[in-house]
């Protein structure tokens, strides 16, 4: 075979794709001719060269690849894991901001719709952070001014956001007083009827105290209320005045128990970081009148930091926010049509007589040192 001949076979000889008998005469050649053989070896260097560094660049696009790929985990577990930090981070930041502003807004807020619709006494407050969450559960305390259960303790509990600072009203029922544009008419049970009530007064010993709640005949005034206990050893817990809802009428109550969302004042405005809180007493009617007026005023015009519970709206179509049943108040001046008054048995009696309440209920009596 000529030289020309066999080199033009090389890449199928290299490949081994030859037939044997061609194969072995090109072996034959090589053996003989030095230019071939030379020429082989050449193509066979090139051919390893290549194929070692397709090799190398493989290599470098697996480990480039491979770094890219744990890069990219790397990335994912750090925005991870600082996505996790700002979930349990943020409510604590997001509370020490809160607390830095100062609460006493949303307290004194709460601490009024209170004791503006419920009428026993306000003696604590408190608040308690909870972790991994954007609220604050805000706490008051309130007791019964006597009776079997005075000292013992009930809490409002309710929650303020720390994003937008609100405070959810408190769900609750104050006294049961009825309005006297309502029900005239009508004939109430023992519970409610004044003569079956004075009877069981009658019946008490000297030595008992007693909590009255009576519904007036007619609306009066502050100054009235003074003039009309004036005389007796007694004391008002609260009063409930008109808040333009007393022709409320919510869902799933009885006739005489549609009031059960009323609002009214205590007999001490209680506020927070003030030891002299304003008190209705004979001879300080006219500032106490000033105080509460100026309380209602505030929260007329800070409504927005409580809003109503929806789930009460939602039973009862029930709104416990302020409404406009403060500035309804303002406006038209406090006109009280319910007392709850304690005292002994043998002062209520004698007061009771005087009232001469369209209904009368005792709440509750004991043996007391007045």
């Amino acid at each position: 075979m000529r030289c020309n001949e066999v080199q033009e076979m090389f890449p199928e000889y290299l490949a081994g794709t030859l037939d044997e008998n061609v194969k072995m005469q090109i072996d034959n050649h090589l053996k003989t001719c030095e230019t071939c053989s030379g020429e082989l070896k050449i193509l066979n260097e090139d051919i390893k060269l290549e194929f070692t560094d397709n090799i190398i660049d493989k290599r470098k696009i697996l480990k480039k690849t491979r770094f890219k790929f744990n890069m990219a985990i790397l990335r994912v577990v750090i925005i991870t894991l600082g996505i996790l930090y700002l979930i349990l981070t943020t409510p604590f930041i997001a509370y020490q901001i809160r607390g830095s502003m100062g609460r006493e807004n949303q307290f004194r807020a709460l601490i009024d719709i209170i004791q503006f619709t419920q009428p026993d006494k306000i003696n604590m407050w408190a608040n308690s952070f909870e972790s991994y969450s954007f609220s604050e559960t805000l706490k008051i305390g309130v007791r019964p001014v006597i009776g079997h259960s005075y000292g013992e303790q009930f809490i409002y509990e309710t929650k303020m956001s720390f994003i937008t600072g609100k405070v959810t009203a408190p769900v609750h029922i104050g006294a049961n007083f009825i309005h006297p544009d309502l029900f005239k008419n009508a004939s109430f049970d023992s519970m409610k009827d004044k003569e079956k009530q004075r009877e069981i007064l009658r019946k008490n010993s000297d030595n008992t105290v007693a909590t009255v709640d009576y519904s007036l005949k007619k609306t009066i005034s502050l100054k009235d209320v003074e003039n009309l206990i004036g005389n007796y050893d007694v004391e008002v817990c609260w009063m409930a005045v008109e808040a333009g809802i007393e022709n409320l009428q919510p869902k799933n109550l009885y006739m005489e128990n549609q009031q059960v969302y009323q609002w009214g004042i205590p007999s001490k405005l209680f506020s927070i970081g003030n030891a002299e809180s304003s008190e209705f007493k004979k001879g300080n009617v006219q500032e106490y009148e000033k105080s509460i007026l100026n309380e209602l005023k505030w929260l007329d015009e800070n409504k927005n930091i409580l809003k109503p519970d929806k789930q009460l709206l939602k039973v009862n179509g029930i709104n416990n926010s302020v409404e406009e049943k403060a500035s309804y108040i303002l406006k038209n001046g406090i006109k009280v049509y319910g007392l709850r008054i304690t005292g002994p048995s043998s002062e209520l009696i004698k007061l009771t007589d005087q009232i001469d309440p369209c209904i009368m209920i005792l709440v509750d009596m004991d043996f007391w040192n007045w």
